[in-house]
């Protein structure tokens, strides 16, 4: 196998997608097995790495005075619905809802985040324009409203796992929410 892959028998562009060899006791279907299993933590250290790429990117932009990036669900969104984000990183524990309000008398509408359903039980919005209260008229996962909108925009859409100090970083200084942007938009 490592003359195989060292010699040139293996086409370059093929070659240069080896990320690894992996040395096996058994032929046959418990050597495929085998390799399978041992795939799995070559390529989650992969998807580590990637992680930690991408968070220092969002760092190094965060250190720049005119740096390409956005956090906070805010400022995130209304970049988002710019079309100024590249790369949304969101954390994989990021569990709050998205809850939409509708006035039924004058239409009017508020999207208001909580963090669980007992805190979107006891509010108790007003509309501004008759004073009216608002009911709920739609709700859904956080994450899945910041994806949505990604993928109208065509942004790229990272989530970070709390399992490194970056993805945790992430999580407890930024909310779990951040950007890499296509264009500086001030700050």
């Amino acid at each position: 196998k490592n003359d195989l892959v060292d010699a040139d028998y293996i086409q370059y562009e093929i070659k240069d997608k080896i990320i690894a060899t992996v040395d096996t006791s058994y032929t046959g279907e418990f050597g495929i097995r085998e390799v399978i299993n041992k795939s799995t933590d070559l390529l989650n250290e992969l998807d580590v790495i990637h992680e930690k790429e991408v968070i220092q990117k969002f760092l190094g932009e965060l250190r720049k005075d005119d740096g390409l990036y956005s956090y906070g669900e805010e400022e995130v969104r209304n970049n988002l619905i710019i079309g100024a984000v590249d790369t949304l990183l969101l954390s994989e524990d990021l569990d709050s809802m998205r809850k939409t309000f509708k006035c039924g008398s004058c239409g009017f509408e508020k999207g208001i985040t909580v963090k669980n359903q007992s805190e979107a039980d006891s509010l108790e919005e007003r509309c501004p324009n008759c004073n009216e209260l608002l009911k709920e008229d739609s709700s859904e996962l956080l994450v899945d409203d910041f994806v949505e909108m990604a993928e109208e925009m065509n942004t790229s859409v990272e989530f970070i796992s709390t399992e490194t100090e970056e993805g945790m970083q992430l999580y407890r200084a930024f909310g779990g929410i951040g950007a890499i942007l296509r264009y500086y938009v001030g700050h």
